[in-house]
């Protein structure tokens, strides 16, 4: 054999055995990069907004109904006139506040969002066998059922007595803590939220869209007079004790005076007992106690205390706590601090946390708003596991003297009062309450109202109520009495 033609020969072997292996290496990695995105990471690549198959599919899908807690839909999937493809309907957008809602291409919130998967189909987890017979034979999943705590009935009374205003309003019933109503009023239908959003965008009316009970963060104003009250108390003070000219009004330089919420009742005497200047919004008491009765270092750990740093729980819903208060200084700062109008922000569903647990004997009760779930192929309800512990946020004795300075209040203060109702009072109904307001930067108020209502069999309603730009610190209280009604007229009935 010529020498050269067999050195040629073991260079071609050896270029082509090197090929082989190039291929083989690429044909290697293109195997674990199938399995890698086919098997490893097929979720997340499916679930991404941006794919169009599932996009499609989610058009298809027959997502599960949302029920109040009498059975009637808030939220159903309803055929259009594109194929086989379906669009998210609520019959009633009043209750959009609790229910939030769902878009193929601008996502959900609210238990739209929090049950996603029960909703979808995809509550129960698959075996492998059964997701390989789904992708394999293209069935599509049917979504399950979700039942909530609310009353549609007691949604639609507080939505009408808000009416056009923005506000927020939320109904507990203690001390179970299911929520009966939770009204934030938008300024959209949930059913053209589609076809409208790049007009939101424009005029940034998204902002709009957070659930003002959950997220809407807000200075508390004169309402932070239930949180000093209950520090106070701790700290020995009395509800008995008078202050001389308890009425007048507080000046802080550069910032304005604050008189009492109250003006008409506080013209009644210049020096009040603690439980008078509690139930007339006077700050003035509230004031002297920062730095004497309550301490600068204890203020911050009362305020975490009652539950005001924290994003309070509510069982598969998205909730936010608001700014830590910044550090008091001075007078100036502290009295800022006590009127409410600083740096600290809350939550309605905090404040109504907080009122729950003077409800309740100082524990506030573990809060819900769904309560059972029911899937395709079912067709009984099934209970949700929600927690069911309470936390204590203060001792009972204290609980007991707020209970009775809110009782007072609503007794004794015509602002309060607004907050009853003369048929449900002769029914042996009793009111706890507190009126306050928040003055805001741009001049506007906010009215506030805070209480229960104690019904004749041992139930316990809590209400919640927040007007924003309100002319008169009575708005809130005026919507809070239609609540209490509607709640006092629908709680009993039972689940259909």
């Amino acid at each position: 054999m010529n020498p050269m033609n067999s050195m040629n020969h073991s260079g071609m072997t050896r270029e082509l055995r090197q090929l082989a292996r190039g291929f083989m290496a690429a044909f290697g990695l293109v195997m674990l990069a199938s399995v890698f995105y086919g098997v490893i990471q097929s979720k997340m690549l499916t679930n991404r907004p941006d794919n169009p198959r599932r996009v499609i599919a989610e058009q298809t899908l027959q997502r599960g109904m949302i029920v109040d807690r009498n059975g009637v839909v808030l939220a159903t999937s309803s055929p259009t006139n594109v194929g086989n493809r379906l669009r998210r309907i609520y019959p009633y957008p009043e209750a959009i506040g609790g229910i939030g809602y769902f878009s193929y291409t601008h996502g959900a919130s609210g238990l739209e969002a929090s049950f996603d998967d029960l909703l979808r189909g995809q509550w129960e987890k698959q075996s492998l066998w059964q997701q390989l017979t789904h992708d394999l034979l293209h069935q599509q999943l049917a979504g399950g059922d979700l039942r909530t705590t609310l009353d549609l009935r007691i949604q639609r009374a507080i939505a009408d007595g808000i009416g056009n205003r923005n506000g927020a309003a939320v109904v507990i019933s203690a001390p179970d803590g299911a929520v009966l109503a939770m009204v934030n009023h938008y300024t959209l239908d949930p059913n053209t939220l589609d076809e409208n959003w790049g007009e939101f965008g424009r005029n940034r009316l998204q902002l709009l869209i957070r659930n003002r009970v959950t997220e809407g963060l807000y200075r508390p104003g004169s309402t932070l007079e239930l949180v000093l009250l209950a520090g106070m108390l701790a700290n020995g003070d009395t509800l008995d004790r008078v202050v001389e000219e308890g009425a007048g009004p507080v000046s802080v330089e550069g910032v304005g005076l604050f008189p009492c919420v109250d003006e008409q009742a506080a013209t009644f005497s210049d020096d009040l007992s603690l439980e008078q200047a509690f139930a007339w919004g006077c700050p003035q008491v509230f004031v002297e106690a920062l730095g004497q009765t309550i301490s600068v270092e204890n203020y911050d750990a009362l305020l975490r205390q009652l539950g005001l740093l924290d994003a309070p729980t509510l069982y598969e819903f998205h909730t936010v706590a608001g700014r830590t208060p910044a550090p008091l200084y001075n007078t100036f700062d502290m009295t800022l601090a006590v009127l409410g109008q600083s740096h600290l922000t809350v939550t309605p569903l905090q404040m109504a946390r907080l009122v729950a647990a003077v409800a309740d004997n100082g524990s506030a009760p573990p809060l819900y708003i769904a309560d059972s779930y029911r899937l395709t192929d079912q067709r009984d309800w099934q209970p949700l596991d929600h927690p069911l512990l309470e936390k204590a946020l203060m001792r009972e004795d204290i609980a007991d003297q707020l209970r009775e300075a809110m009782r007072f209040a609503a007794e004794n203060s015509p602002l309060v009062g607004l907050a009853n109702d003369a048929g449900l009072a002769a029914e042996g109904y009793v009111l706890h309450g507190q009126a306050g307001v928040t003055y805001r930067l741009d001049g506007q108020m906010d009215s506030w109202f805070l209480g229960f209502m104690d019904a004749p069999d041992g139930s316990t309603v809590v209400v919640v109520v927040l007007i924003e730009d309100a002319h008169s610190p009575s708005e809130a209280a005026v919507v809070a009495r239609d609540a209490f009604r509607a709640t006092a007229s629908n709680l009993t009935d039972s689940y259909e």
